[in-house]
């Protein structure tokens, strides 16, 4: 998540991760629904990677 990391949640946009990926944004909507939606799988993945 290099544009997360990059530009910090205020300026994420799924429009530029989109970008970054090289697809388009509609993509990202078949797997998660919203900005705030991705934000907390991260954060669960992060989470559970600490765990580990």
């Amino acid at each position: 998540m290099e544009p997360l990391e990059t530009q910090g949640a205020d300026a994420f946009s799924m429009r530029g991760l989109a970008t970054a990926l090289n697809i388009k944004s509609p993509s990202l909507y078949c797997h998660v629904r919203s900005k705030e939606e991705l934000f907390d799988l991260v954060i669960e993945q992060s989470v559970s990677h600490r765990e580990a």
